[in-house]
């Protein structure tokens, strides 16, 4: 069995979501969530997921939030950046884990840091991204979090809705075979006040 875990993305900078997966019972209050069948006990993680709306120049901020709780992996959606510039980006104790980065349009685009007591590996979906469409990138964490996927989500406003569903099902396709559980931290811009089939 599969579980599927889903972030809501930010609508602006000062939006920043940040989660603790744990597997325990001792303590537990209404922001955790429980994975009991995927995390060992008494384990926990922490994924901060921002959309940073540009990353150039706001490296500083995004370590003024991580100063007192240091998150495990951060989740960076809508960075902005060509991979040139985020390779060359250093937030000190983390690893540029997986990204995509725009081939023909500007702006945009997804990442996630890892931190570097954390053993991961670089899943391959680059195929199912597309521009403004469906902009994703996924890691797969080793050792006591295995079968456990993290994935970046981002489609612009511009984007087509049903690229992106395609896109996305053919994601959880690939990855539901392999027996992966699910945390998806997201943006993809539906508006939830909004009556619309795109909410469902």
């Amino acid at each position: 069995m599969c579980h599927l875990l889903a972030l809501l993305g930010a609508h602006h900078i000062l939006h920043v979501r940040r989660v603790r997966v744990n597997n325990t019972t001792e303590g537990q209050n209404n922001n955790d969530l429980s994975l009991t069948h995927i995390l060992p006990h008494k384990q926990s993680i922490e994924i901060y997921h921002q959309n940073i709306r540009s990353l150039r120049n706001k490296i500083n901020e995004v370590l003024c939030h991580l100063h007192h709780d240091t998150p495990y992996i951060l989740c960076l959606t809508d960075h902005h950046l060509h991979l040139d510039k985020l390779a060359s980006l250093h937030i000190e104790n983390y690893t540029l884990g997986a990204y995509y980065c725009r081939k023909t349009k500007h702006k945009g685009a997804v990442c996630m840091f890892i931190h570097n007591s954390i053993k991961f590996t670089t899943l391959s979906i680059e195929n199912y991204c597309l521009d403004q469409d469906s902009e994703v990138c996924a890691i797969h964490l080793n050792s006591v979090y295995d079968k456990l996927c993290i994935l970046a989500i981002y489609r612009s406003t511009l984007g087509h809705f049903s690229n992106f569903l395609s896109n996305f099902d053919w994601i959880l396709y690939k990855f539901f075979n392999l027996k992966f559980n699910f945390i998806l931290c997201r943006d993809i811009n539906i508006n939830y006040l909004v009556e619309s089939y795109k909410k469902y």
